[in-house]
């Protein structure tokens, strides 16, 4: 890889995910929001909700899902009894969302 597109897709990266957290930490239901549905987790409700955004600068083909890590990762900082949903997340969950 180029130095240049090694410096645009490291400046992208980072613009990405100084945007994620406060967009993430926005639609986090607060203690007394009843809003999410008992089917779903508070985690997939909040990424449902981040898809409806239509975040820019999301990796083409992967979208949301392709930062569900880094997502988690930030979503446990506030929730420290969520697991780390990376092994049984199911892309799946949020795909109603973009369908939408």
């Amino acid at each position: 890889m180029t130095d240049i597109l090694s410096n645009w897709l490291s400046r992208y990266h980072l613009k990405l995910h100084r945007y994620l957290p406060p967009a993430l930490i926005n639609e986090m239901p607060g203690p007394d929001d009843d809003d999410v549905p008992g089917s779903c987790s508070h985690f997939t409700h909040v990424l449902k909700k981040l898809v409806q955004e239509k975040i820019p600068g999301l990796p083409p083909g992967g979208g949301l899902a392709a930062k569900q890590a880094f997502l988690d990762k930030v979503y446990r900082e506030f929730h420290p009894e969520h697991e780390d949903s990376s092994e049984q997340f199911d892309c799946s969950d949020i795909a109603e969302a973009v369908n939408n």
